[in-house]
C-alpha cells in the first residue's frame, strides 16, 4: 500500500456517506433537504466538468502530471467536491437526525477537512507561490467575493 492513511480516509468516507444515505427515511424529505442535495448533485458535476479527464482523485494526493485548476467552481473555491459532499451530508441530516446520524455527520466532516488539510499542503509543495495567490483570493468552501472591497 502506498497511501495507507489516504486509504483509510476514503474508506470512512464512504462508510459515513453509505451509513447516512441507508438511515435516511426518504419519504420525509423536505424541499430544504432536497435544495441541498440538488445544489450538492450540481456543484459535484459542474467541479468534474472543470478538471481534466483522468485527474479526478478521491484520496488526498496529487497525480502525476497534477495541475492547479482555477476554472468553473474553482474559480471561487479551493474544495468545491469536498464542499459537495459536505452539502449532501448536510442534506441527509436535514431529512432526520438522530445522536448516531449527527455523530456520522461530525465523522464525516472530520474527515473531509483532514483530507482538505492535506491536500491542500501537497497543493502548496508543488505550486508555491502560486498556489498561495490562488489561496489568498478563494475560499475554502465558499467564496469569498463578498468580503472583499
Amino acid at each position: 500500500m502506498r497511501d495507507p492513511a489516504g486509504r483509510l480516509l476514503v474508506t470512512g468516507q464512504f462508510a459515513a456517506i453509505a451509513y447516512l444515505l441507508a438511515t435516511t427515511h426518504w419519504p420525509s424529505l423536505s424541499w430544504g433537504a432536497g435544495l441541498l442535495l440538488g445544489s450538492s448533485l450540481f456543484l459535484a458535476a459542474w467541479s468534474f466538468s472543470a478538471l481534466r479527464p483522468g485527474s479526478f482523485n478521491i484520496r488526498p494526493a496529487l497525480r502525476k502530471g497534477a495541475r492547479l485548476v482555477k476554472s468553473g467552481p474553482y474559480r471561487y473555491v479551493r474544495n468545491p467536491m469536498y464542499g459537495s459532499v459536505l452539502l449532501a451530508g448536510g442534506g441527509v441530516l436535514f431529512v432526520n437526525c438522530s445522536l448516531w446520524r449527527a455523530l456520522t455527520g461530525l465523522l464525516l466532516t472530520l474527515i473531509v477537512l483532514v483530507k482538505v488539510w492535506l491536500e491542500e499542503r501537497l497543493l502548496a509543495e508543488k505550486f508555491g507561490a502560486d498556489y498561495e495567490s490562488y489561496k489568498a483570493r478563494t475560499g475554502l468552501f465558499l467564496p469569498t467575493f463578498w468580503l472583499r472591497r
